[in-house]
């Protein structure tokens, strides 16, 4: 009897201390099984020491977030540029259609008067209206604001007109030949093929008349694609009007 209650206590014993003990022996085990830590790597030189390359360190980077502006934002010197700003860059600004205007008519923009350009868009072009004055001459330009061409132009002269009156017996007919000072028809064919490099006489169809009391030979070119319409003084040999514009 005193033997079993001997063993009896030995076993509640055994099971008192294996309970007190478990808790210790379970986070032991956790312990073991986790891998041990290592204090963050964070530099370049850190990573490469470990073993990375640096394309894979550039890849890893945190990348900018929408939420900050400031990091979406392009660099100093950058620039974020539309489709809308883009297409509006192409195109001509007013003083270089004045430039190319003024270029054709060899006119200096010192001496050009009430010069103005304005904008229109017609036959499906966006293009600059040129106008000034120069040397008592009216010119009158169409360009391209996509690419320069000059699609039209004119010039005549700046005189009214007024207070001129036709001479004596002067019906409007044509005169049958130049009269004393006046420059020939051939003269004045010569003046307006000068005009229209390129073009020679079976271009040209000229004949005469009176305008505003003078005497003017008037006609007209065509010519690589282009109509030219001309008045030119018969008197002076001034060339009065020139129209040029794409044919037919």
């Amino acid at each position: 009897m005193k033997k079993r209650m001997s063993n009896s206590r030995l076993f509640r014993f055994l099971a008192a201390a294996l309970a007190a003990s478990w808790p210790i022996l379970f986070s032991a085990g956790c312990a073991a099984s986790e891998p041990p830590r290592t204090q963050a790597i964070t530099s370049d030189q850190e990573l490469l020491a470990a073993g990375a390359n640096r394309t894979s360190i550039r890849a890893d980077l945190p990348k900018a977030s929408s939420e900050n502006p400031q990091e979406d934002a392009p660099a100093a010197g950058g620039s974020a540029v539309s489709g809308e700003a883009t297409a509006a860059a192409s195109f001509l600004d007013a003083g270089q259609a004045q430039s190319i205007a003024l270029s054709h008519a060899g006119v200096d923009e010192e001496n050009a008067l009430h010069l103005k350009t304005g904008q229109d868009y017609d036959d499906g072009r966006f293009h600059y209206d040129v106008e000034f004055l120069a040397d008592g001459m009216e010119y009158e330009y169409k360009i391209d604001a996509a690419t320069g061409e000059i699609l039209e132009y004119g010039f005549e002269s700046a005189e009214t007109g007024s207070g001129d009156s036709k001479a004596s017996g002067q019906d409007g007919s044509a005169p049958s030949g130049a009269g004393e000072g006046e420059i020939s028809e051939e003269q004045a064919m010569r003046i307006a093929l000068d005009l229209a490099p390129g073009a020679g006489e079976s271009h040209i169809r000229i004949g005469s008349g009176y305008d505003g009391g003078r005497r003017v030979y008037e006609g007209k070119i065509v010519y690589q694609g282009m109509e030219y319409e001309f008045e030119i003084d018969a008197a002076t040999g001034t060339v009065l009007e020139w129209d040029a514009e794409p044919w037919p």
